[in-house]
């Protein structure tokens, strides 16, 4: 909806995450990709920055560092 509305799919995928985490003064834990942040990340197949609907491509699901089983989920 963000992309719908005008933004580009990075700037989509970064208010969502880097500035929701800014927003939220959480920043310090969680936003962006650093050593010491949570490791709670989704990787896809494609390019997410260029077209949003790559999102949805979900090859792997990470949560506090640990590999999930996307089927389960």
């Amino acid at each position: 909806m963000l992309v719908e509305a005008g933004l580009t799919p990075l700037q989509a995928i970064t208010l969502a995450t880097k500035n929701a985490a800014l927003f939220l003064n959480e920043l310090v834990e969680w936003g962006t990709l650093e050593v010491g942040k949570r490791a709670h990340l989704l990787v896809v197949a494609g390019h997410p920055e260029r077209r949003i609907d790559d999102t949805r491509n979900v090859q792997l699901v990470m949560q506090a560092g640990r590999m999930l089983d996307r089927n389960t989920l």
